[in-house]
């Protein structure tokens, strides 16, 4: 893969058997094809890695407490990799990308962790994998054709910012009996795809979606007790949501024209409110509550040619069914169904 290492592997710290404690390893490079790899055991362990050129690689391996990994590369082709096991807490990885095709992949398991990755460019992407309870991420791409891949368990945080344009999150939050997991993301530009599954009965989950531009999209799957806030600006922009469990809410806004929300929700004691201001835009919502307590919806339109179909399905006897549907303008359709 590299042909010319003009600087060749370094292994900057190798620690086995016995425990160490203070561990500290730091390396520069410049030129082309430069490879590092650092790994360390032990508690109290540094690494710094700094690289600037073309075809840079770099590799960090910690296992142990009080853990920091900081990577830097600027220039193409960059690729960093991440591991780090810890049994409970203060262990961080930052990763600092600036150029084009540069790849970051990284794997944290224990508790109390934290990520911050920075990529600047074009065809960035990022892979994070937190296995453990309260880990947070903080990631931020500008440029374009940025891909995010996000996976963390038991109540974890995440804050994803993209800007450009073809910018794609694939997001996982798994706490099937956690509780307060949280998510917010942001992507500003044109063709942005977000797909979120936060899963579980999470108690406390909440999920934050921010779309700015044009042909925005959102696919959201989310458990019970759990709350999703929506806002999209600009043209022909989609958002489908899907609830399932007990005691959920949506809140959405959008504004711009020919926008479509879509949202089901399939559990009792479930809330909607949503506003769309513009023209050509459609909402559709489902809920379906079974035996449970009341079902409550809200729905407000302005603008011209807007449609909003609202279904609400409750089982004889059960806690009843509030609608709301306000629309402003000229040639609108309203349909509300409750059964």
């Amino acid at each position: 893969m590299y042909d010319k290492l003009t600087t060749a592997l370094a292994l900057a710290c190798i620690c086995q058997g016995a425990i160490a404690a203070e561990n500290s390893a730091g390396q520069v490079q410049t030129g082309e094809n430069h490879i590092s790899e650092i790994y360390q055991t032990g508690t109290g362990l540094s690494a710094n890695s700094g690289q600037s050129g073309t075809g840079h690689y770099v590799q960090v391996y910690q296992t142990g407490i009080d853990s920091d990994a900081a990577i830097t590369q600027t220039g193409q082709d960059n690729w960093a990799r991440v591991y780090q096991a810890s049994s409970w807490g203060n262990s961080h990885t930052n990763v600092e990308q600036d150029g084009t095709g540069n790849l970051a992949s990284i794997d944290q398991r224990g508790d109390v962790l934290w990520v911050d990755a920075s990529q600047l460019g074009e065809a960035n992407t990022l892979y994070v994998q937190q296995s453990g309870y309260l880990n947070s991420l903080h990631a931020v791409q500008e440029g374009d054709g940025n891909f995010a891949d996000v996976t963390q368990l038991w109540a974890s945080t995440a804050l994803v910012l993209q800007r450009g344009t073809d910018n794609f999150a694939l997001i996982h939050q798994l706490s099937p009996s956690g509780t307060l997991s949280g998510l917010s993301v942001t992507q500003d530009g044109v063709d942005n795809q977000a797909t979120i599954n936060q899963g579980g009965d999470d108690m406390g989950a909440s999920i934050y979606l921010d779309q700015i531009g044009v042909s925005n999209n959102a696919l959201i799957e989310q458990g019970g007790h759990s709350l999703i806030t929506f806002a999209q600006v600009g043209n022909s922009n989609h958002v489908d949501i899907g609830q399932s469990g007990i005691s959920m809410g949506i809140g959405g806004t959008t504004k711009g024209n020919l926008n479509e929300v879509t949202v089901t929700q399939e559990g009792w004691d479930s809330g909607i409110s949503i506003d769309q201001t513009g023209d050509g835009n459609i909402i559709t919502a489902t809920q379906n509550g079974g035996f449970g307590a009341p079902l409550s919806a809200e729905i407000n339109q302005s603008g011209n040619l807007n449609e909003a179909a609202l279904l609400q399905v409750s089982a004889p006897m059960s806690g009843g069914q509030m609608a709301s549907l306000l629309q402003s303008g000229t040639g609108n359709l309203a349909t509300v169904t409750q059964q």
